[in-house]
């Protein structure tokens, strides 16, 4: 596709009604908006194409792939990759306009600040968590790994400071749904790369993830949240090992 001046931003849903109107409403500064939907069964599809953006719908192949396929519909210089959780701030905004007008780099990468129960969570390695989301398409492209996706590329990225609002759990049913799905992935993952996995290495990559997030990162800072966070941080990691020995 030709591309010209612009920026996109691109998104990957699946029954986001409950949060995708906060984040496009966060996006109204971008030249263009994609929806890459899989097969969502609520109003997802109908908010999105309400509010502007271009929904085009797909089967599912994992986080890796469908990024990348929502950045194939990608025609503006610049794309602004988003999750339907997250939501961009004003500071950000702001950020991120001033930066493409004069871009020292190809690839940026922006503070993340995570939430739980809608409270934020600056510790147990929760904040900064920096991730990289505003690049030059051409200059980068994302990996296929089926859950924790990332950008590949081989150039410097630059750093913002306003944080990318990330409203990771609303509830500890939805906490404990989501690291259930993401260590299944990521169990199916390491199969397919043939990673090998011991009998104590579940228990073992459980205490050593909690020790870290708790001790090491902070976690014991941020009262119970902090503990929390760090507890289900180290159960994602203990079942997703769990899950690769069968």
């Amino acid at each position: 596709m030709a591309q010209h001046d612009g920026l996109s931003a691109i998104l990957i849903a699946k029954n986001a009604s409950k949060t995708i109107v906060e984040t496009l409403a966060s996006l109204g500064f971008c030249d263009a908006i994609i929806v890459l939907d899989s097969g969502s069964q609520d109003d997802t599809v109908s908010i999105a194409r309400a509010l502007g953006a271009k929904v085009v719908e797909t089967d599912w192949l994992g986080y890796g792939i469908q990024k990348q396929r929502a950045l194939s519909f990608v025609e503006t210089t610049w794309a602004l990759s988003i999750d339907c959780d997250e939501v961009i701030s004003g500071d950000l905004r702001a950020e991120i306009l001033k930066t493409l007008q004069y871009p020292e780099f190809s690839v940026y990468r922006m503070p993340r600040l995570n939430h739980l129960c809608r409270r934020p969570v600056r510790c147990a390695g929760w904040y900064p968590d920096y991730v990289e989301r505003l690049f030059r398409v051409g200059a980068a492209q994302f990996c296929d790994s089926l859950v924790h996706e990332a950008l590949n590329h081989s150039c410097p990225s630059g750093t913002l400071r306003a944080p990318l609002l990330h409203y990771t759990y609303d509830s500890l049913d939805s906490a404990i749904d989501k690291l259930n799905r993401y260590s299944t992935l990521a169990a199916v993952g390491m199969g397919r790369r043939g990673r090998k996995v011991g009998s104590w290495t579940p228990p073992a990559r459980l205490l050593y993830r909690f020790f870290s997030a708790y001790v090491l990162r902070g976690g014991w800072l941020g009262g119970l949240d902090g503990f929390t966070v760090s507890l289900l941080q180290a159960v994602e990691v203990y079942f997703k090992y769990l899950k690769a020995l069968d």
